[in-house]
């Protein structure tokens, strides 16, 4: 259990989690673009920079939080991911 939490609060492990997170909502965000009205008078491409926007704004909290949340940082890596996720589904 202490290996564990060892793992879960190292940097380099929830900077690539964000980043394996940006990938992921990459995918989702591909994928839904095509339910775009033509109509909606943007590109296609905004999703994906609100996504590359979100994982920006989820890494700097994460550095900026990291040392207030010692034993709890992995839970602003957490819900980073999944509100990346969640807005490049229904965003």
């Amino acid at each position: 259990m202490i290996k564990l939490k060892k793992k879960l609060n190292d940097v380099w492990f929830n900077i690539s989690a964000i980043f394996i997170g940006l990938l992921i909502a990459l995918l989702v965000a591909v994928n839904t673009i095509n339910n775009l009205p033509q109509s909606s008078n943007h590109g296609g491409f905004i999703p994906l920079i609100n996504i590359v926007m979100g994982t920006a704004i989820t890494l700097i909290a994460y550095l900026s939080l990291k040392r207030l949340l010692k034993n709890h940082s992995w839970i602003i890596t957490f819900i980073g991911i999944v509100l990346t996720i969640f807005s490049a589904k229904y965003i």
